[in-house]
């Protein structure tokens, strides 16, 4: 980051008064500016594809569309932005999906908040914030996984993925990820391949045990 560059930050968070904590915090620090808040991914996907951000926040329960969507479809558009992830769900779980979605860094509300205009840089510089109680098991998460290279799932068979896991038709998906119900069903196709599965519920317990997507049991 050069010495005049300020690093641009778009925020997505429906808590209103969170979503003012984390502009209050950004914007006391001269290293950076808040470009844009957005209280949905909705409105936020239209608004990534005008700012591009250096960074984006954004939470995971969001109404609408998910966190984790979210996270897919910028990872695709915006291969330059740096995402944390600044939620209240601290089960392992959600962290091991955001991470595999293409997150670069994951901190709790609550975890030593004050400090976000550091981690923002630190996120900005490279780097991989995370709260303390996440970054071990999400490491060994991540360790545990048993699918080969070969057979690893892309960005979108991923989003299909979770899209299943979450119990959605292949209709749904297909209005999510903008794509045809004929296109879901040759993304299905192959990651059935990928996963040794004949349905979706071999496909989905196949790809837990692989340590691809985490199921609440």
């Amino acid at each position: 980051m050069s010495k005049n560059k300020k690093i641009s930050v778009v925020i997505i968070e429906d808590d209103k008064a969170f979503s003012y904590f984390l502009k209050v915090s950004l914007a006391h620090d001269d290293r950076m500016e808040v470009v844009g808040i957005f209280p949905s991914a909705e409105d936020g996907e239209i608004g990534l594809d005008k700012l591009r951000p250096d960074v984006l926040l954004v939470d995971l329960a969001l109404p609408g569309i998910s966190g984790i969507e979210l996270i897919l479809k910028v990872r695709e558009r915006l291969k330059n932005t740096r995402i944390l992830v600044v939620t209240a769900l601290k089960d392992t779980n959600a962290a091991f999906i955001a991470f595999k979605a293409g997150a670069d860094g994951y901190l709790v509300k609550g975890d030593d908040n004050e400090r976000i205009a550091d981690y923002v840089v630190d996120l900005h510089n490279g780097g991989a914030p995370m709260s303390s109680g996440i970054a071990r098991a999400t490491v060994l998460e991540f360790q545990r996984r048993r699918i080969s290279q070969t057979n690893e799932l892309t960005i979108t068979e991923l989003a299909v993925l979770v899209g299943l896991s979450e119990g959605h038709t292949y209709k749904e998906i297909a209005v999510s990820r903008g794509i045809s119900w004929h296109t879901v069903n040759a993304h299905v196709k192959n990651i059935y391949d990928k996963l040794h599965a004949t349905c979706r519920h071999e496909a989905i317990a196949n790809a837990s045990e692989a340590g691809i997507i985490k199921v609440a049991k």
